[in-house]
């Protein structure tokens, strides 16, 4: 379970959102229905990537003088 999180540490944002926007393609090109629980997926890979995201601008990440 460690090895999986460490994976996941720094890629959190990129995981997410990715997923989020591969099943939305997949919805709109009906290769899967569209249900209550892929939407509930989706919104929840969507709300998990923003918060990845964020958390990323919180702490600095995308500042100039990020120190370098």
């Amino acid at each position: 379970m460690k090895k999986i999180l460490s994976i996941l540490n720094g890629n959190k944002t990129i995981i997410c959102l990715t997923l989020a926007t591969v099943l939305q393609k997949a919805i709109e090109f009906d290769i899967i229905n569209n249900s209550n629980y892929m939407q509930f997926t989706l919104n929840l890979l969507l709300l998990l990537g923003s918060g990845s995201l964020l958390h990323h601008a919180k702490k600095g990440y995308f500042k100039q003088n990020k120190g370098f």
